[in-house]
């Protein structure tokens, strides 16, 4: 019954923060595409987006790693109650602590978990980059004369179409994505944070993106057990 709850308690948090990045995300691009239909596109105020969109999205998954955290402690309490068996218990701090040292590996079922909050950004980052280099010629040149020539394109045309607006938006997700993954990965890394600040920043190793869900899952685990 415990499992029920978490797995029920679970979707409903990481839809609410999934909403969360997404009416992020959704408000930035509209404020953009807003700011292109009066002006010449300024690229520098798109950059300036991203990286707002980026900083909310971190958030929302620290948020989701603290709620995850409750949620957790929560599941091991009613284990305890119920005199269930100790080896259902989740030793949530050791499968955060996989995710920061080895994210692809040991702790990608709690990056997947964590990392859904994501998948808004990485769509703004595509649409913004597809928008900003648009189809070759030969392909741009195909979708107007259809689009011209047929009010109502025949199912192979609007299918070809679809495939090259797919293929537009794919490939700079893909991109993107894989970018996002090294950022995390590799990128301000928890030694150069402890140099500049060492009260604050352990020295540990990891990059500060990796660290910063573990210590809120941290923070969250400790408040609610001890």
């Amino acid at each position: 019954m415990a499992w029920v709850a978490f797995f029920v308690f679970f979707p409903f948090a990481n839809s609410l923060l999934d909403w969360a990045s997404l009416s992020t995300t959704r408000w930035l691009m509209r404020r953009w595409v807003g700011e292109k239909e009066v002006e010449e596109a300024n690229f520098g105020r798109y950059i300036w987006g991203l990286f707002m969109d980026l900083a909310a999205a971190v958030a929302c998954v620290c948020l989701l790693a603290v709620l995850l955290s409750a949620g957790m402690a929560g599941l091991n309490l009613a284990l305890d109650v119920g005199d269930t068996d100790q080896a259902l218990r989740v030793d949530w701090m050791g499968l955060m602590g996989d995710f920061r040292a080895d994210p692809l590996g040991d702790g990608l079922m709690v990056t997947l978990m964590l990392c859904s909050t994501l998948v808004p950004t990485l769509f703004h980052m595509a649409a913004g980059t597809a928008a900003a280099f648009p189809m070759p010629h030969p392909r741009r040149a195909y979708v107007y004369r259809v689009l011209e020539s047929d009010a109502e394109p025949a199912a192979g045309k609007a299918l070809g179409i679809g495939f090259l607006m797919a293929v537009q938006l794919l490939v700079p997700f893909v991109v993107w994505t894989i970018v996002l993954a090294m950022i995390a990965r590799f990128f301000v890394p928890m030694s150069w944070m402890h140099r500049l600040m060492p009260d604050w920043f352990p020295e540990i190793d990891g990059s500060l993106l990796l660290w910063l869900p573990y210590r809120a899952a941290e923070w969250a685990w400790v408040a609610l057990t001890s």
